[in-house]
């Protein structure tokens, strides 16, 4: 079985409902998986080019962006630093893939 490196609850933001709600999301190398309750609702595959970057500091919201579904993933963490740790996580699964990645942190 495959190790998590970051488990938590997120929120995220619906691709055709665009009301935000709470997953369970568990960061592994090249995925991050998410989950309502125990049923797997999806994957995000984090590839080789893939983007993470706040969208939103106050709200606590950030972006991954998947250029090979052409898709972009808008989730909410409960913090700011929450977020933060996200995001850097995210980063460094991404840069694991072999390639560098983009990391947009507001100042």
């Amino acid at each position: 079985m495959e190790s998590v490196i970051k488990e938590g609850l997120l929120r995220k933001k619906g691709e055709l409902n665009p009301r935000y709600k709470e997953r369970t999301f568990l960061l592994r190398e090249g995925r991050l998986d998410y989950y309502e309750g125990a049923t797997h609702k999806g994957t995000i595959a984090l590839n080789p080019g893939c983007q993470v970057g706040v969208k939103n500091k106050q709200q606590c919201v950030f972006c991954v962006t998947v250029p090979k579904s052409k898709r972009t993933y808008v989730l909410r963490a409960g913090s700011y630093e929450e977020m933060k740790e996200w995001i850097l996580a995210i980063k460094q699964v991404i840069q694991g893939g072999g390639r560098e990645t983009h990391t947009v942190l507001p100042r």
